[in-house]
């Protein structure tokens, strides 16, 4: 099972191949921050073993992501549950302009111990620097 609140090609990616989802709470309009509570929440009441999809920075859709301090909460309750964290980096570097600061969330579940994947994308980035330099075209 993979928990996922993410976009339409993860979404369609995961259905083809028959991997059942779930969504979770993530992002809260009203008050234009992460749901931490909700996010827990769901992390706590997951069988164990879960998938979680995690956007490492620059979560898309809402550019909103966790604190320092809340990755660490969210990392906690990986261990507790022994879930498997499928990390997706496709923005890297757009969060905070920095390659290594941007993978801190990443470093840390290492460090931690959580069992996981990370994906690194590039296109974003190449389609990005594409985009503001023809010349390279």
């Amino acid at each position: 099972m993979i928990l996922r609140r993410h976009t339409a090609n993860h979404n369609a990616i995961f259905k083809n191949v028959g991997i059942e989802q779930r969504s979770y709470p993530y992002y809260d309009p009203k008050t234009i921050e992460l749901d931490i509570d909700g996010f827990i929440a769901t992390l706590k009441s997951a069988p164990e073993r879960s998938v979680f999809l995690l956007h490492v920075c620059a979560h898309n859709p809402t550019g909103v992501d966790p604190t320092e301090e809340q990755w660490k909460a969210i990392a906690s309750v990986f261990l507790a549950k022994k879930h498997y964290a499928f990390f997706y980096s496709a923005y890297q570097g757009f969060t905070s302009g920095e390659l290594d600061r941007d993978a801190a969330a990443v470093r840390y579940f290492i460090s931690s111990g959580v069992p996981m994947l990370v994906c690194q994308v590039r296109s974003g980035n190449f389609y990005f620097l594409v985009s503001k330099r023809p010349q390279m075209g």
